[in-house]
Order: C-alpha cells, then structure tokens, then sequence
C-alpha cells in the first residue's frame, strides 16, 4: 500500500520512542519472535515488548489479542506499532510471573495443585474457542503463573489463528499434534485441544513429555505411572485416546469428576 512509506514507519517509530523504551533483557528469543522487557515513558512502568516479523499491516497475532481484551486469562495488550517493514512491537502488560514450563521444572506438583491449575487452563481455551480462536500450540511455555497465587494467564499467540473451513489443514507443531493429524493429515478444534491438554496435564503431574517421539503418539499405547491416583489415570488416559471419535469433548473435559473434585491446597 501507498501510504506504508519511510515517513508511515518514521511516524511508527517516534510514536514507540515517545510512549515506550527498551530496558534490553531479552527473556525469549524464538527465531520469529523476540520477547524483551521494556518500560513506559510516562510513569516507568514495566511491559514486555514482543517483536514479530510479519507483513501484514495488522498481524492475525494482534487481532487476536484484542478479542481477549479484558479476559483475566490472557495477557493484555496494551499497544502496538508497525515500526519497519515487516517488523511489529507488540507492546504487553507485564505479568509478573515465570512460564509454567520452569513452575513445572522447578516444583513438586501433586494433583491438588495440578487440578487448580489445570481448571483455569481449560476455562482459558474454552474462552478462546468460544471467540473462535484456535491457540494451535497449547504447551506450558505459553502459559504464564503466578507462583503465589497460582494465577495463569496464556501468552504467545503467534501459532493462534481464527477458526475458518480450511482451519484443520493449517500446520501443527509435532510436539502437539494429535495422531489423527499425523495419520491424516486433519484435525478438529475440539480434539486438537483436549489432547494437547492431555499432554499439559501429564507434564504438570510427572516433569515429562507423554510419548518420545511421533511415532509413539501414533502407534504407542501412553503409559501412565503408577504412584498416581486411578481416577487421575483414567483422566488423563480419555484425554489422549488416540482415536478422536472416543477421546473426550472440551466440555467432558469441564464437566468430569476430576475437574469438579473438592480439594484442599
């Protein structure tokens, strides 16, 4: 477009410098995006500012982040701003927590703590799903926690699309993907989401992936350890039935015994 010249991305960039500044600790560097901490001019509050590299003037990224604006179980996005070609700021509230891959790493998670997380996690995709948003890449590093209060939030919605017809032919990360996709080359919202759950559950619970590779997501039986409890077994196990068509829905997944459990932390 015409007006995408040097004095559009001029005008961006003075209008970053003005409101925002780098303080240059880069937290995540992902190839196809940078996660850096910054702060605002005006009152020196902490954000992060994630730069993307895309070449739409209003990336699908940015979209979907104004749809979940005042959703507590997202990050917010405060601003964003197309500073250089093909080279966006996505300006983010700065939540103050770690991701919930190190929380996992870092701490002994037993299945009272697990469901309180794993509750906040399955609302968080039914919102996204009720907006018609597909996260694509539900894994712990794109879940923030707050280790005081067990707060989450979802980040990182650069693998996130909106749900169209030809939504099931949109690539998937092997680390996710279900076995019908690998069979099939095809997948549903739905049972993409619930055995990507599946897999966050049991990493939560034992600090290790559910299967080793893609083969055995497609031909290998998941094997479940024995120290935890039946009903959580059975849980997870309905989760990731590799068959789609006897794998639990989103809303078997909200409504089972397991989620609804009174617990004491």
């Amino acid at each position: 477009m015409a007006f995408l010249d040097t004095e559009f991305f001029a005008r961006e960039m003075q209008r970053f410098s003005k409101a925002y500044f780098f303080s240059y600790h880069i937290i995540q560097n992902g190839g196809q995006a940078v996660l850096s901490c910054g702060r605002a001019q005006s009152n020196n509050d902490r954000v992060l500012i994630r730069t993307i590299y895309k070449y739409s003037i209003e990336p699908e990224e940015v979209q979907i982040m104004k749809k979940l604006q005042g959703f507590s179980g997202s990050v917010q996005l405060r601003e964003h701003f197309y500073v250089k070609f093909g080279v966006h700021y996505i300006i983010q509230e700065n939540f103050f927590s770690k991701s919930l891959h190190r929380f996992i790493l870092t701490n002994l998670i037993n299945e009272n703590t697990a469901r309180v997380i794993f509750k906040q996690i399955v609302h968080i995709v039914q919102k996204c799903l009720s907006l018609n948003i597909l996260h694509r890449k539900l894994i712990s590093q794109n879940f923030l926690i707050d280790k005081k209060t067990l707060s989450v939030k979802i980040t990182n919605f650069d693998s996130a699309g909106f749900l169209f017809d030809n939504y099931s032919k949109m690539r998937l990360s092997n680390q996710i993907a279900p076995p019908e996709y690998h069979l099939f080359a095809n997948y549903t919202a739905d049972g993409l989401s619930v055995w990507s759950l599946g897999l966050l559950l049991y990493e939560m619970l034992f600090k290790r992936c559910a299967f080793q590779s893609v083969d055995y997501v497609s031909y290998k039986a998941c094997t479940v350890p024995d120290h935890c409890s039946l009903e959580t077994k059975t849980f997870l196990l309905q989760m990731l039935q590799k068959n789609p068509s006897e794998r639990l829905t989103l809303q078997d997944v909200n409504d089972h015994p397991w989620m609804t459990k009174l617990y004491l932390l």
